[in-house]
Parts: C-alpha cells; sequence; structure tokens
C-alpha cells in the first residue's frame, strides 16, 4: 500500500529512505521524495493478507514523528503487489514470453536486463521463423543462468528478515555502518560468502541473526 502525500518541505531531500523490521514484516516501507511538498509513503509487507493498512497508518504516525510533521495530506491510496524475488514458475509459451514485473523481474534493473535477453530470443525467433515454446524457452535458461541463484538468495533473505526482530536486524546493520563493501565481486553466491566472511571476521555473533531462517513462525 502507498500513496502521495503532501507536507512542508518533505519532497526536497535527495535521497529515498527504507526502512526494515517490524515497521513493514517481511520487506519494507518507504520514504519517496517528490520534489517540492511532494512524497510517496509505501509500506510492503508479506505473510500479513492483503489488507496492509494497519501498517501503513502506523508508517505515516511514525514518519510524522521523524520528520517533525504536525500536518500531513494524504492521497488516493494505491494497493498491489510487489513481485519482489519471486520465482517465475512459467516465463514463456508458443507465442509468448513474459518480462518485468509480469514474470516477477521486481525492479527496475532486473526489468531491463530480463527485457535485453527477451528481446533478443524474439528477434532469433523471427529470424528462424519459429515461436514454438520449446524455441523461446531460450530466454527462460538465459535468465535462469543469470539470476535463479540470486533470486533463491534473495527468497531466503527475505524469509530471514521477516523472522528477525528490530533489535536482532539493528545488531546487523551495526556491523555495515560506514563501511566500504566495494570489495565485494564475483557471482551472487560468491558475493553472499564474502559478506558472510565479512561479519565473522569484524563480529561473529552477527552471524547469528541467521538463525532466524530457521523460526517456525
Amino acid at each position: 500500500m502507498e500513496a502521495e502525500v503532501e507536507g512542508e518541505g518533505i519532497g526536497e531531500p535527495d535521497m529515498f529512505e527504507y526502512f526494515v523490521g517490524s515497521v513493514a514484516p517481511g520487506w519494507k516501507s518507504t520514504y519517496s521524495p517528490c520534489g517540492g511538498d511532494r512524497a510517496t509513503l509505501g509500506v510492503y509487507v508479506r505473510r500479513h493478507g492483503r489488507d496492509v493498512s494497519s501498517f501503513f497508518d502506523r508508517w505515516v504516525d511514525k514518519f510524522k514523528r521523524m520528520k517533525g510533521l504536525s500536518n500531513l495530506r494524504i492521497g488516493e491510496m494505491k494497493t498491489g503487489g510487489d513481485p519482489i524475488a519471486t520465482i517465475p514458475n512459467q516465463m514463456v509459451a508458443d507465442g509468448i514470453m513474459l518480462t518485468g514485473g509480469a514474470s516477477g523481474q521486481s525492479g527496475i534493473g532486473y526489468s531491463i536486463h530480463g527485457g535485453k535477453m527477451c528481446g533478443k530470443v524474439a528477434a532469433e525467433s523471427i529470424q528462424e521463423a519459429n515461436t514454438s515454446s520449446r524455441f523461446l524457452s531460450r530466454y527462460s535458461r538465459m535468465w535462469a543462468k543469470e539470476y535463479r541463484t540470486e533470486y533463491y538468495l534473495g527468497r531466503m533473505a527475505l524469509e530471514t528478515l521477516r523472522k528477525m526482530d528490530d533489535s536482532e536486524i539493528n545488531s546487523m546493520m551495526e556491523v555495515f555502518k560506514q563501511e566500504d563493501l566495494s570489495f565485494l565481486q564475483g557471482s551472487s553466491l560468491q558475493k553472499a560468502l564474502q559478506v558472510s566472511l565479512f561479519m565473522l571476521k569484524k563480529k561473529p555473533s552477527s552471524l547469528l541473526g541467521f538463525s532466524a531462517f530457521l523460526r517456525n513462525r
């Protein structure tokens, strides 16, 4: 759920702000400045049903306290799904390929790259006069080779985040405060291992937060 809001100067900052934890279990709450007195506030919540208005209301109250606002005008509410780290079951069929949010490729960067892969196979399909699902599955294989491991890691990360409490999240994030992470290189799996080794070296106890993944909640 998200809405455009109006308040004095809230659209002026240059940076978006994302918050994780109990304010939006399983993903994030967002503050997106739009210039002037306009901004967008949103909550992206997992495993709490389709009506997340209570989380949105709490986020608005928290935002007003954080920014020292006594008055905030809220525009039309928008609701829907966010296909973040979705593992697509089927991306192609005879004569059709899906890309972008329709195939679970959440995020502009992922959608652009998925679209490029899709366009490449589409061009080959036209050249070969073959629009069968078997031919078009080249696209889904390209996507899987590039992103499937990253998406599975993303799903595991979201589940872990959903099960962690705020104090655990804060403790873990302290490890990365003012750190330069430009050393992360390689595949998504290699980066995940590098992050784990970094945490182990700087603060071994921070890795205990990952055990939240095993909790039954």
